[in-house]
C-alpha cells in the first residue's frame, strides 16, 4: 500500500483499474494518498501504459494504446 511506496520512494505509481467499473476502485482516499507521493497513471484514463527504461535509469511513462 502507501507504505511500500513511501518506504521505495516511488517516483510514480500505476493503477489498473477497468473504464466505468462498478466496484468504486479505486477509492478516493487511496489515489487521494498516492497523488501525495507523485503521479498517478490510471489505465481507465490513461489506456495502456509501458514504463519504459531511460537512459539516466529513470522510468518514463508511454501510453501505449489511449483509453476507450
Amino acid at each position: 500500500g502507501l507504505d511500500v511506496s513511501r518506504r521505495v520512494r516511488a517516483r510514480l505509481q500505476a493503477i489498473s483499474v477497468g473504464a466505468d467499473n462498478t466496484y468504486g476502485h479505486p477509492a478516493a482516499a487511496t489515489v487521494a494518498g498516492l497523488e501525495e507521493l507523485g503521479p498517478v497513471l490510471r489505465t481507465d484514463r490513461h489506456g495502456t501504459v509501458a514504463l519504459v527504461p531511460g537512459p539516466d535509469a529513470r522510468l518514463t511513462p508511454y501510453t501505449i494504446r489511449p483509453p476507450t
